[in-house]
């Protein structure tokens, strides 16, 4: 149902990709003359490249660390480092490896209801809380067993595993620092036919205790909705704070095929506004100035909407299919890492590579796409150089982008 909304989508706006395509096997290729803004300075070289696949969400931090989920996975052909997967750390400062940190969990080897293992390997979503210049502070990263690990950056260990109560592997985080609490989606436990349903849980950073949790059964779909209870969906996504509300990206449900964002206050563990998503799929989300959120679609185009109202504010056709995108504040620009579409080979409009996509924050408006591959669905922007990091597979580690005349 979600692929022929898609479908119907593109015919809507298939005057659209007529005005911008140039006919190449790129979708996303236009007769727009693309500004500048950053190239691509070189690869970090990671530990095991040969598996380097089995990455998810990165992140980048006040003090010029940049740190990889990277569960090191390739196919069904599983590296399985000491422990299971781990955390690659770069010096943002140098560009280079400054470590790891390992304890996550391996692949599953059940196969009836874990078809390839990945939904319980470990880490997926990660973010640093509490970093100030003297204190590199805790990063929180989602493990495959529905556990939320908590590793003090300052010693580099794990000194706490919190369970959310489900069955496989936690996925994406956010954090309300006015109220200390983290979100984190539980996208894996929803699987077709068996009675599972996603779910979110709420954790205080403090006590490290669970608060709740909204589950995606079908229970509630009237806004405000039952506290702790919400529409049928397919998955939870990245998810962002603002202004008192977690926005909560849903790739699709049973009344929203094509996908929404939800407005949840964390003291309630209630949605309380679901905005329809303007392109299909919604995965990424980035909150930028204006109180706008960037999200990472499906074609024919990535959404920017506004999330007081759920209204749209730009489509923007030269890029998507993108997973996770980032907003960087030092250059007011958007990073989107559109290397997912390559993983959806039955649809015909997905592009054939992936690009990191560069979108103007203030005017939102695309700028650059450069050469990424397919797969290469993380991204996150250095808050203390600008520089912009995306994982590559083909590449044996992490690509870094610049602004001309930047070098490593």
């Amino acid at each position: 149902m979600k692929k022929l909304a898609a479908v119907m989508l593109c015919i809507f706006f298939s005057t659209l990709f007529l005005a911008c395509s140039n006919g190449t096997d790129k979708p996303w290729a236009t007769t727009e003359t693309p500004t500048t803004v950053l190239h691509k300075l070189g690869v970090i070289p990671i530990d095991n490249w040969e598996h380097f696949s089995g990455f998810d969400i990165s992140y980048a931090d006040s003090n010029g660390m940049y740190y990889l989920a990277d569960a090191n996975a390739q196919g069904n052909a599983f590296h399985i480092p000491p422990g299971g997967g781990r955390i690659d750390i770069i010096d943002t400062t140098t560009n280079t490896v400054a470590g790891y940190i390992y304890g996550f969990q391996p692949p599953s080897t059940v196969t009836d209801e874990d078809e390839y293992g990945t939904r319980s390997a470990g880490p997926a979503g990660i973010l640093v809380i509490g970093d100030t210049p003297t204190d590199k502070g805790e990063l929180w990263a989602s493990d495959g067993d529905s556990t939320v690990k908590v590793i003090d950056l300052n010693t580099n260990t794990i000194v706490d595993s919190i369970s959310t109560g489900g069955r496989f592997r936690c996925d994406e985080l956010s954090y309300d620092p006015d109220d200390h609490i983290i979100m984190v989606g539980n996208d894996s436990e929803f699987m077709e036919n068996s009675g599972l349903s996603c779910f979110v849980t709420f954790i205080d950073t403090q006590t490290h205790a669970v608060l709740g949790h909204i589950v995606y059964d079908g229970s509630s779909t009237s806004t405000p909705c039952t506290a702790g209870y919400g529409p049928d969906a397919t998955g939870v996504e990245q998810s962002v704070y603002d202004s008192g509300y977690f926005y909560q990206n849903i790739p699709g449900t049973t009344d929203k095929p094509d996908g929404e964002c939800d407005k949840i206050d964390p003291l309630t563990m209630q949605i309380v506004a679901r905005y329809d998503a303007p392109a299909p799929e919604p995965s990424g989300l980035a909150l930028g100035p204006d109180h706008h959120l960037l999200m990472g679609t499906a074609s024919p185009a990535t959404a920017i909407i506004d999330d007081q109202d759920g209204s749209t504010v730009a489509l923007i056709p030269q890029v998507y299919y993108s997973d996770e995108v980032w907003y960087n504040p030092t250059d007011n620009m958007y990073y989107l890492a559109a290397g997912a579409p390559g993983l959806i080979p039955e649809d015909p409009t997905a592009p054939l590579e992936g690009v990191l996509g560069v979108i103007d924050a203030e005017t939102n408006t695309w700028l650059q796409n450069l050469d990424t591959s397919v797969g290469s669905h993380s991204v996150a922007a250095s808050p203390v150089n600008g520089r912009v990091y995306v994982p590559n597979s083909d590449d044996g580690g992490i690509d870094v982008f610049g602004p001309e005349g930047d070098t490593l």
